[in-house]
């Protein structure tokens, strides 16, 4: 039922006391009658209710909920949709399949700040056809640091074991300026220049996981998961995200002369 949730935590906590919720889908065109579903295919209203208190009068589909003033301490959002033959999602017509969408809890507390931006897991070529890394084509795996400050990544660790998480570990010195970015190459070839892994991704679903030094915790700081075919794997994260859960885009793996020794990201149609 939930379209997208762009403004409340996944489960957590946030300083914000507000949020537009986009919810349901509709679709109109592609072959469908006009005159059969006037009002579009999938949910063309709901209701909606907060912290299980009193469900909101009938509203059309494309009118998203707007929620202001929320007072600290926890609250769930729970949205029934009625569809294009006319019955909500919790109609008793359904038996044991009625049931309502619920929000996961999250909890407002305006003392909250969030921590700052780490560096992440951005891009990762798994099949490379085409983009130059030296003289070969290795895999690639691509840093971004999103936040104001350089990062140094010296004794942090890149795997595909969580359980060894320093399989290639980042020499002294390695430092990630503001706003930047850092290719290495996931192939054996670690006497050559530049940042070598000594260990290539395999195109069947690799993990990939991101460590910070043991000197500075040695917390996972990134992980993804790429797919089962050649692909690049997308990894964008929004300001609202700690990268608990990454979102794989997977396309053909494609090129642009931009960004100089960066390979360009390749979005998913």
């Amino acid at each position: 039922m939930w379209r997208r949730l762009p403004c409340i935590p996944a489960a957590g906590i946030t300083a914000a006391t507000h949020a537009v919720i986009t919810v349901g889908f509709n679709r109109t065109g592609h072959g469908i009658p006009a005159a059969s579903w006037t009002e579009g295919a999938g949910y063309t209203h709901y209701r909606w209710r907060l912290d299980g208190g009193t469900w909101s009068e009938e509203t059309p589909i494309a009118q998203p909920i707007v929620l202001t003033n929320l007072p600290p301490g926890p609250h769930f959002l729970e949205v029934s949709g009625r569809r294009d033959c006319g019955f909500y999602q919790d109609d008793p017509v359904y038996g044991e399949d009625a049931e309502v969408t619920r929000s996961a809890t999250w909890v407002v507390d305006p003392a909250y700040t969030p921590p700052a931006p780490r560096v992440r897991l951005n891009e990762v070529l798994a099949k490379n056809l085409s983009v130059a890394f030296g003289d070969a084509f290795p895999d690639l795996v691509e840093l971004y640091n999103p936040g104001p400050e350089p990062v140094d990544l010296s004794g942090g660790g890149l795997s595909t074991d969580p359980t060894t998480p320093y399989a290639f570990t980042f020499p002294p010195g390695t430092v990630l300026p503001a706003g930047g970015y850092l290719v290495a190459a996931a192939d054996e070839r670690t006497n050559a220049p530049g940042l070598h892994l000594g260990f290539a991704l395999k195109q069947t679903g690799e993990a990939l996981y991101l460590f910070a030094a043991p000197t500075r915790g040695g917390a996972l700081l990134d992980s993804g998961r790429g797919l089962s075919e050649p692909c690049w794997w997308t990894l964008p994260c929004a300001a609202r995200c700690s990268s608990a859960r990454i979102q794989m885009a997977c396309t053909t793996a494609r090129t642009t002369a931009s960004r100089g020794n960066r390979f360009a990201r390749a979005w998913a149609a």
